[in-house]
């Protein structure tokens, strides 16, 4: 890896914007992307957590930078759709390193994978492991289980996933039609440590600030639990998904504030204010109780860090204002030694 590069600021390209401000664009919001932050969260990755290799949600930001960056640093991608799977083909991601996500699929989106050579998928119910006998027999599969996912955003549970109680007579069955049940896989938030048939809430953690003392708790967890199974926890391996841990911090949003919402505050050297999207929808809130160091006014502009995790994907284009944003992808650390199989 090259040194890591100073953040870039979007000052010049708010004067850019400023130097026309009748134009269109002179008061849009933008995008800086920046792939420092993305290292370093890997780096803690890498060196704190017990995974033997990593995977990343395409879902979280497809922008093609990042996913580039992501794929130079070895990782692997989780993929749920085709359209998901042909951007990282596109890429020059190997098919090997791609995984087929969605637990339930149509024959038609399970034969273009199997033409594609992505022979790894997910499967949580017995009509999946029916199609993907009839479309080939040799793809590879995970046995979606489900895990305490109460306290994530999403709770991915309520749509995916098998019980616990319920394993054993889907891999019976995968094992009778031939197939090949390889990994089991499961969904938590980083609230929760996930063991070998035990759920246990950890106190006060967040995702970021307190990863190390989570990682140390999900390692020694899963030494624990694995030691005696399988002939040994060395001969287990882990794959971490990752969600929004590496992408949070690639993209920074720069937005014009158009009307300012002021909160008033008891101490004069503080202000107070909320920032909300364009459209009328209530859920357009970006923060209902900022804390600033000067006033807001009309034409200043806000600067939002690690917003780089599902904020553009999950975005809608309600009252008929745009989800596209101009996207200024900055030189961070270049990846030295690129991985064999991406382009």
């Amino acid at each position: 890896m090259s040194d890591i590069n100073v953040w870039y600021s979007p000052v010049p390209r708010i004067e850019e914007l400023n130097e026309t401000p009748s134009a269109p664009q002179a008061d849009l919001s933008f995008i800086v992307g920046d792939s420092t932050k993305v290292l370093l969260q890997h780096q803690r990755l890498k060196s704190d957590l017990a995974a033997h290799s990593a995977a990343s949600a395409v879902k979280c930001n497809p922008h093609p930078y990042l996913l580039r960056f992501l794929a130079d640093l070895g990782l692997g991608f989780d993929c749920a759709s085709l359209a998901e799977m042909e951007l990282m083909l596109g890429l020059g991601v190997e098919p090997s390193r791609i995984v087929f996500s969605r637990p339930y699929k149509a024959v038609s989106a399970l034969q273009t994978a199997l033409a594609r050579g992505v022979l790894l998928t997910v499967f949580d119910n017995a009509e999946e492991l029916d199609k993907i006998q009839r479309v080939d027999p040799a793809m590879r599969l995970l046995l979606r289980i489900h895990a305490d996912d109460r306290t994530a955003l999403n709770r991915l549970g309520n749509k995916f996933s098998v019980p616990p109680h319920a394993t054993r007579p889907l891999l019976l069955k995968a094992r009778v039609l031939g197939l090949e049940a390889v990994r089991v896989s499961f969904h938590i938030c980083p609230k929760v440590f996930l063991t070998r048939g035990v759920s246990d809430r950890a106190k006060n953690v967040s995702q970021d600030a307190n990863f190390e003392t989570m990682a140390a708790g999900i390692r020694l967890a899963t030494e624990r639990e694995f030691s005696a199974a399988v002939g040994g926890y060395h001969r287990v391996r882990i794959v971490a998904k990752l969600g929004g841990f590496c992408a949070r911090g690639f993209y920074t949003p720069v937005a014009e504030a158009y009307v300012p919402t002021l909160i008033p505050f008891d101490s004069k050297d503080r202000h107070g204010a909320v920032t909300r999207g364009r459209g009328k929808h209530s859920f357009a809130c970006v923060a209902d109780r900022a804390t600033l160091p000067c006033e807001v006014l009309v034409g200043d502009w806000f600067k939002y860090s690690d917003m780089g995790a599902y904020t553009v994907p999950c975005g809608i284009s309600f009252n008929g204002f745009f989800n596209t944003y101009e996207v200024l992808c900055v030189a961070g650390p270049q990846v030295i030694g690129r991985k064999e199989g991406v382009r």
